[in-house]
């Protein structure tokens, strides 16, 4: 076999095959946001901030819980309002 045989022989072994698949997940991957590596281990994990969360929850619990209470109890109260007579 001749040198240049080889060659174009031994590419085409350690060549894989092109599918479709491949160049989906490369392109999802490409897009991705964030590495799918670990984080190095001299980083250590950052603590929660419970605090935060706490005050998050309540603020989103004043605007909601009036909000709810309005929204599903107005029947009642057009009704009670109108005595019935609409």
């Amino acid at each position: 076999m001749s040198p240049a045989a080889a060659r174009v022989a031994a590419r085409a072994v350690g060549r894989r095959n092109y599918t479709v698949f491949s160049s989906v997940r490369a392109a999802f991957r490409a897009m991705e946001p964030h590495p799918f590596e670990r984080l190095p281990t001299t980083q250590s994990a950052a603590r929660g901030d419970w605090g935060k969360v706490f005050k998050q929850s309540g603020t989103t619990l004043v605007f909601f819980v009036p909000t709810a209470v309005g929204v599903l109890t107005w029947p009642f109260a057009a009704q009670a309002f109108f005595d019935g007579h609409v």
